[in-house]
């Protein structure tokens, strides 16, 4: 039997908890339960809570930017600048491998593929403009971020891959525009911040 004492100290820190739990304990080792005094509303913490009341900071977030052939090269370097702004990583999410061409004369390397990656792994998923229609992975990775109430994000013809994916782009978390630009970027972060959307 373990000491008394430290068997004592465990009920009292039970009884200040939950005073029937800790009665249910010392009911099974067979000693006498402690009183205890349990603190009824201790208040939530913002830095703890899943359902904050404001945006909040953003710094160590992960964003997944899908891309296909033909994308956008000019938007994805323009949401990196913004993102990292803010403290933001910022991963390319391509089909393959390597360089993805973009539709003028740069393009992007990717960071990862679909095949090696989810979106349990990010915090964001975006789809960036001038990709094409994606593949069935990538699909189901916005599907999925989109029921853990995640923020997803798309511009120019990246809208389309959300409609395709059954997305509701007017719902909360879900920013759209035509192209990257200071709104656009601003949007992204603020939404990022709420971490979750849960009234989706």
């Amino acid at each position: 039997m373990a000491d008394p004492a430290i068997v004592a100290r465990m009920l009292a820190n039970l009884a200040n908890v939950n005073g029937d739990f800790a009665a249910g304990v010392a009911l099974h080792l067979g000693v006498a339960a402690p009183a205890g005094a349990p603190v009824e509303d201790v208040g939530a913490s913002p830095a703890l809570s899943l359902a904050p009341v404001a945006s909040g900071p953003v710094a160590g977030r992960v964003v997944g930017v899908l891309v296909t052939d033909g994308v956008d090269a000019a938007g994805v370097s323009a949401l990196r600048t913004a993102l990292a702004a803010a403290g933001v990583a910022m991963h390319v999410i391509a089909p393959h491998g390597g360089a993805v061409r973009g539709s003028g004369r740069t393009g992007v390397s990717a960071d990862a593929t679909v095949f090696n990656t989810d979106s349990v792994v990010y915090d964001a998923l975006v789809v960036a403009g001038g990709s094409g229609p994606l593949d069935a992975k990538s699909t189901t990775m916005l599907q999925d971020a989109y029921r853990h109430h995640k923020t997803l994000a798309a511009w120019g013809s990246g809208v389309d891959a959300l409609v395709a994916a059954t997305v509701d782009v007017d719902a909360p978390g879900v920013v759209t525009g035509d192209r990257v630009v200071k709104a656009f970027a601003g949007a992204l972060v603020e939404a990022l911040g709420w971490h979750r959307h849960w009234e989706r």
